[in-house]
């Protein structure tokens, strides 16, 4: 994969761009509408990093997410409406620009090695967790997805949830590349940006795997105990 050397970074405090998922963004801040701008007029990246939650002044995660801008539409104030698809991890390097936005070197973030029979293994309790969690009603947005009609041709999970229920599940079903399934899952049904920024900076995609199945049982748990339905 093709990547400049060096590329804006949208600093964010709840949100994480995973590749295989779509990010809807509205953007509104002027330094941030001369990243889109600029964006536009090039390379058509975007990246994506959280705010580190230990820090008061703006300070982004070691590791992000880039993605490239398949859609954007600009309101009559201004402001813009974008939609990016996640392409890949990147690890930011030295801050090279503060003004008008943040410009950082960058390189791939690479996954180590894979293990398949315990990556296949873990992606077999995820599914179980899943339908668990959507059979049961537990999570936010299960019964939305439940709802929503199909969409046909699309391979994408995305985080908006606008496949239905069945339309999902098939999906994951379908999935056999760990890395997809671990970024495509948790980019889908994470909701905490802790634990989803734990599953994008995680190299090993056992661990992530791990880091999934944790997640989605406590979770389940949590629902439980609270009575969610």
């Amino acid at each position: 994969m093709d990547l400049p050397s060096e590329i804006g970074i949208m600093v964010l405090p709840n949100a994480t761009l995973f590749p295989h998922t779509i990010l809807p963004l509205y953007i509104f801040e002027p330094r941030y509408r001369v990243m889109l701008a600029d964006a536009l007029s090039s390379h058509r990246l975007f990246s994506v990093a959280l705010q580190r939650p230990d820090r008061t002044r703006e300070t982004p995660s070691e590791i992000a997410g880039v993605g490239i801008i398949r859609a954007s539409v600009q309101n009559k104030d201004g402001t813009s409406q974008m939609i990016v698809q996640g392409m890949t991890r990147i690890h930011l390097g030295k801050q090279l620009q503060a003004k008008p936005y943040r410009v950082h070197q960058i390189e791939i973030f690479k996954p180590k090695t894979i293990n398949s029979a315990i990556a296949e293994a873990l992606m077999g309790k995820a599914r179980e967790l899943i339908k668990i969690i959507f059979d049961e009603g537990l999570y936010p947005g299960a019964e939305l997805l439940k709802k929503l009609p199909a969409s046909e041709g699309d391979a994408t999970l995305n985080t908006q949830a606008s496949d239905s229920y069945q339309h999902f599940l098939r999906q994951i079903e379908q999935l056999t590349d760990p890395e997809v399934f671990v970024d495509a899952v948790g980019g889908t049904l994470l909701t905490s940006p802790a634990e989803r920024q734990v599953l994008l900076e995680t190299p090993e995609i056992e661990e992530r795997l791990k880091h999934l199945v944790h997640f989605l049982l406590a979770a389940i748990q949590r629902a439980r105990n609270t009575g969610a339905k």
